[in-house]
């Protein structure tokens, strides 16, 4: 019915707002946690449940995906950090045409992961990941210099970190 489609419509709107506006905030308050957790709390924002998601876009997937991480890294938990990046790149990975699209923010969000993992002390992946950040055509220079940053920072995390040197 077009009155479910406009209640989706403004679901997507809605978690598209909540999104920039988290994200913004913990941009500027990341250095001062209990600043940034009132500010966060003032908002109001509540993530869309599990179930409710498969209803939705990517877009508000992936996105209420990142929000319940940076909800979970802002309150120090870094495994749960680490479990819903790992959500927010199965999103990317079933919409592989999205991923194409826009390949550079696919990229941020492995590297977060990547990242994560590392504060973990968690390597498993790191092979696997690190080939797949390789195997990504960049769409550009500047985006190409940036993948390559980022591959040769986590490729040597990995190789010091696991004593894996060839």
């Amino acid at each position: 019915s077009i009155d479910a489609q406009l209640r989706l419509a403004h679901q997507e709107f809605c978690t598209l707002a909540d999104y920039y506006r988290i994200s913004t905030l913990y941009r500027l308050h990341h250095q001062d946690l209990d600043l940034l957790r009132k500010k966060i709390a003032a908002t109001q924002i509540r993530p869309l449940s599990e179930a409710a998601l498969e209803h939705f876009s990517f877009t508000t997937q992936y996105m209420n995906h990142y929000l319940q991480a940076l909800f979970h890294r802002i309150e120090g938990d870094q495994v749960a950090y680490q479990e819903y990046l790992g959500k927010t790149l199965e999103v990317w990975r079933k919409n592989h045409y999205m991923r194409e699209a826009h390949s550079r923010v696919y990229k941020i969000h492995l590297s977060n992961y990547l990242s994560s993992g590392h504060k973990l002390g968690s390597y498993e992946e790191f092979p696997h990941l690190l080939q797949e950040l390789r195997s990504i055509p960049s769409q550009g220079r500047k985006e190409e210099v940036e993948t390559f940053q980022n591959r040769v920072f986590y490729e040597l995390l990995y190789r010091i970190n696991t004593e894996n040197f060839e």
